[in-house]
């Protein structure tokens, strides 16, 4: 996982990265549809807008061997 912050002017940004070996292993993991969001209790006080969905990218280079 990485987290990574942003700091503007008025607000910081948050972006958080979690690395799963394949859908599957989410898919189990989130009992059902591993894009579905999943909000904590306090999100709504503490996010200035609430995701409305879960981004899945593929890493097609990965030169320093995170994987």
């Amino acid at each position: 996982m990485q987290q990574l912050r942003e700091d503007r002017a008025e607000e910081t940004w948050f972006t958080t990265i979690s690395y799963w070996s394949d859908i599957e292993t989410m898919t189990a993991f989130t009992k059902g549809e591993p894009t579905k969001v999943h909000h904590l209790a306090r999100d709504a006080e503490f996010l200035v807008e609430l995701p409305e969905r879960i981004e899945i990218h593929r890493i097609l280079i990965d030169e320093r061997g995170l994987r």
